[in-house]
C-alpha cells in the first residue's frame, strides 16, 4: 500500500535537493502550487501521470518516490 506522506515528503525532499520552488516544479507538471503542497504535506496522493513526469523529466526512481526503496541520490 502507498504512503501519501511519504510520498510527499520524498517529493519535497527531491524538489528541494533539486533547487526547485513550488511554483518552479508546478510550472513543469502545469498545475498549481497549491496542489504541489497538498501532495508534499500527503493530504493528497500524487497523481500518476505527475510522479511520472518527475520520475522521467529528472531521474528519479518511481521505486524510491513511493517508498518502495530508501536509497536515492535525487
Amino acid at each position: 500500500e502507498l504512503n501519501k506522506s511519504l510520498i510527499g515528503s520524498r517529493l519535497k525532499k527531491f524538489r528541494n535537493s533539486n533547487g526547485l520552488t513550488l511554483r518552479d516544479l508546478a510550472n513543469v507538471l502545469n498545475t498549481s502550487s497549491s496542489t504541489l503542497s497538498a501532495y508534499e504535506t500527503g493530504k493528497v496522493m500524487i497523481l500518476t501521470s505527475f510522479a511520472y513526469e518527475i520520475c522521467k523529466r529528472y531521474n528519479v526512481s518511481m521505486d524510491w518516490l513511493c517508498g518502495k526503496i530508501k536509497d536515492s541520490d535525487c
